[in-house]
């Protein structure tokens, strides 16, 4: 899915992995210059209720305390930038 980045200007790509080691499993590919892992505070809004439409708001989702762990690389075939979300509640 193609989604604006967090900043609010460019689009990178967004992409929901089904696997077993996270409740939700989000990565992100592309490239701007601030940059594709997004500060915690922000990421419900950017990429949890697009992908996880079982929240109604992010109070609902906060109160779960979830763990975020993020995994940046780079992709040296396609030159872009590579962050794997993974959400645990």
């Amino acid at each position: 899915m193609r989604i604006k980045h967090w900043q609010g200007y460019g689009i990178i790509n967004a992409f929901r992995i089904k696997d077993r080691s996270a409740t939700l499993h989000i990565q992100v590919k592309g490239n701007h210059e601030y940059g594709i892992e997004c500060p915690t505070h922000i990421v419900y809004d950017w990429l949890v209720r697009r992908f996880d439409k079982s929240f109604d708001s992010q109070s609902e989702w906060e109160k779960r305390y979830p763990k975020i762990e993020t995994k940046s690389s780079y992709d040296y075939e396609k030159h872009e930038d590579v962050c794997d979300y993974y959400f645990y509640y």
